[in-house]
Parts: C-alpha cells; sequence; structure tokens
C-alpha cells in the first residue's frame, strides 16, 4: 500500500513536508470515498506510482454499502446515475500492521485527474435516520448532554427527569435544526479551506449560510494562491459549473429506476473543484440506502411523516443546485463591481430567494447567465 495512517503517525507528519502534504491529500480521500468518519487510516490506497494518479482506493467494507454497488451494477447498468457514482471493483481482504485481516471496498479514485483540488460532501435529504434502526429507541445520557449543549429548546421536562434521549429523538432535533430540515441538505465536510471557514459549517442554518460556505469554496478553489488572491469571475464559473451539474444529476435521478426502488438515507453529492476550471459532482455514501418493498412509491421530496419512508432525496438536489447558483450570481456581481469600482457584492438574505435555476454548461460562454436568486 501507498498510504497507511494510523493516529500515531500522525504527529510525525508536522516534522515531514511530504508527511503532511500525503496527510492533507489522504484527508481529501475519505470525503471522496464518501466515507463517513473522520479518520484517515479507514481508508487506503492501492499500490501506484504517482499518489495522484492512484485509480482505486480502498473503504472500510459496510455490508449494506457493498449490496447497494453489487446491485447496482448487476441489475441497473444501463441507469442514468450510474455514471454519476464510484465505480465499484469488487472486495479486498488486507493484513493491518496489528497482523489483522480487514475487509475493504474498492472503489474509483474521485480526485483522480484533478490539480490540488478542493472537495465538499453534501448530505442529502430531509432527515438522516433510517425509519427502523437498531439502537435507536435506547436512552443514552451521552446524548442527552450534547442536546442540552446544542438544542436546548429541544428537551423536554421528562428528558431533564430521565436525563436520557434516544438517538432517533437526538437525529431529530439536529435534523431539525439544520438545513437538513429546511432545505434538504447539509453541508457535512469541506477539504482544503481555512480553519475558520470549517468551523463555520455548525452554525450554517439557512440559505444564506450555506451561500457563504459555498462562496469561501469556489473562490479558494479559483485561488491557486493565497486566499487574498481572490478571483470572483473563475470563482463564479466554478460555482456555475457545478450548479449545472447538480442539476444534470437531479435530472438522471428522475429517470433513474434505482432511484425509484430504493429509499436514500445519508447519501451525499460530492462537489469538487480546481483552479484550473475543472469541477465534477459525484453521489456517493450509500450506507443506508435500503430498497423499497414491494408496492412502495416514494416522490423522494418532504416532509416526512412516520411511516411515509419519504427521504427529501429532490427536494435536497434543487435545493443545492439553486443555492450553488445563487453564489455563482452573487461573485458575477462582485466582479463587476470590482471593474466598475463601485465595491462588492453579499450574498445577503435581501437578495436571495430560491426559485427554479437556469442550467449552463458553458465554461466559456457569457457568466452573467439569467439568475437563480431574484433581487
Amino acid at each position: 500500500l501507498k498510504l497507511i495512517f494510523t493516529p500515531g503517525m500522525v504527529a510525525k507528519t508536522a516534522r515531514c513536508p511530504q508527511a503532511r502534504a500525503a496527510m492533507a491529500w489522504a484527508n481529501k480521500l475519505v470525503i471522496a470515498a464518501g466515507h463517513a468518519v473522520s479518520q484517515p487510516h479507514h481508508i487506503r490506497l492501492e499500490p501506484c506510482g504517482d499518489i495522484d494518479e492512484c485509480l482505486i482506493v480502498l473503504k472500510t467494507l459496510d455490508q449494506n454499502e457493498d449490496r447497494v454497488y453489487c446491485s447496482l451494477r448487476e441489475h441497473y447498468l444501463d441507469d442514468p446515475v450510474l455514471g454519476y457514482t464510484a465505480s465499484y471493483a469488487g472486495v479486498s481482504e488486507i493484513m493491518d500492521e496489528t497482523g489483522y485481516s480487514r475487509s475493504y471496498m474498492r472503489l474509483s479514485n474521485l480526485l483522480r485527474g484533478f490539480h490540488e483540488p478542493k472537495v465538499m460532501d453534501v448530505k442529502l435529504g430531509v432527515r438522516t435516520f433510517l425509519e427502523v434502526e437498531e439502537g435507536y429507541n435506547v436512552g443514552r445520557q451521552d446524548l442527552y448532554k450534547r442536546m442540552a449543549e446544542l438544542y436546548p429548546s429541544e428537551l423536554s421536562a421528562e428528558d431533564h427527569e430521565r436525563g436520557t434521549i434516544t438517538k432517533r429523538r437526538f437525529m431529530a432535533a439536529r435534523d431539525a435544526n439544520t438545513t437538513i430540515g429546511s432545505l434538504g441538505f447539509r453541508i457535512e465536510g469541506v477539504a482544503g479551506l481555512e480553519t475558520e471557514a470549517k468551523a463555520f459549517l455548525p452554525k450554517v442554518h439557512c440559505v444564506e449560510d450555506a451561500c457563504r460556505v459555498f462562496s469561501d469554496f469556489v473562490v479558494s478553489a479559483a485561488s491557486p494562491g493565497p486566499q487574498s488572491s481572490r478571483e470572483p469571475l473563475l470563482a463564479a464559473s466554478i460555482a456555475e459549473l457545478l450548479a449545472s451539474q447538480v442539476q444534470d444529476v437531479h435530472s438522471a435521478m428522475q429517470n433513474s429506476h434505482f432511484v425509484k426502488d430504493h429509499e436514500f438515507i445519508g447519501t451525499s453529492l460530492l462537489l469538487i473543484a480546481d483552479a484550473f476550471g475543472h469541477t465534477a459532482v459525484f453521489w456517493i455514501d450509500f450506507g443506508k440506502t435500503v430498497p423499497l418493498t414491494m408496492g412502495t412509491r416514494l416522490r423522494h421530496t418532504g416532509p416526512w411523516r412516520p411511516g411515509s419512508h419519504e427521504d427529501g432525496l429532490f427536494t435536497g438536489v434543487e435545493h443545492l443546485a439553486c443555492a450553488l447558483q445563487s453564489t455563482s450570481n452573487e461573485l458575477q456581481k462582485e466582479s463587476l463591481s470590482a471593474m466598475l469600482g463601485a465595491g462588492s457584492g453579499t450574498c445577503s438574505a435581501s437578495s436571495l430567494r430560491l426559485v427554479p435555476c437556469h442550467r449552463s454548461r458553458s465554461f466559456l460562454g457569457s457568466p452573467f447567465a439569467a439568475p437563480c436568486a431574484v433581487p
């Protein structure tokens, strides 16, 4: 294996520039493979001559996700969403440092071909929990304490008396207090942004907050040098390309038999962009994707009610595309204002309203496309 990071190795990276660069790349790889954990050593690379050209990444085996990938390749070979998912190449057994054999899914490296990209994981849907999950109805004191710290208004007198809440209750409260509940998507993680921007993620509660993070993301992606070297016009084009690609994913989902046959909880769209104007959008993380029972059909639009199984997948994708287009529009205004010497635009609540997006794939065409945000 080319890279194997363990917790004990992380401290050593501070003394080695090459190791720091490799660790940063591995952090992006964690998101790229759709692995919803914070430990880089859960993702490995297959041997390759150049770290940036590795074809396959190894993701810790999740039995349900493996079944989904197998089903997608066996029963939905002509499905339009197939081109937006990672290629699947089976399972590998690998001996770790302790001599224990571990199983890994072999997935395509989604960052291959990009140069120092910025990567964003956007969780989709109006809820992040399955209707039936083992252990979700067991009272937990640790989650009560987290709820008291993060969402105290959600706790009742009975909750305080018991001193425990269930995992389902905590996740429902978290969804209700983030953009999952209102927009059907949540910015779950970002690789390549400054620490200050990452620290803002838990405070994203509305479309204006999301646009601020999207703006930081595309500006950072468009700036090969210091963050102060802003390229608002290039950043606007990147945001518009991402919005168009998200719309393409939405169209593929609407025409997908795979989507019609499944309930999607906790999946994400992975947004990738670099300073050369390269962008891509992939659909990842199928650990909580389950087939629908015979006769069940979903609209994939919110809201969810117990027993409805609605996941809000389409709701999240539509709102994400509009938020990205709104971000592009504001950056276009900033660029125009800078050229005219009239100040810069902002992504403010007064200037944003989610409306159906106009699609545009042209990177070289006019950047001043019909707006998605109406002043």
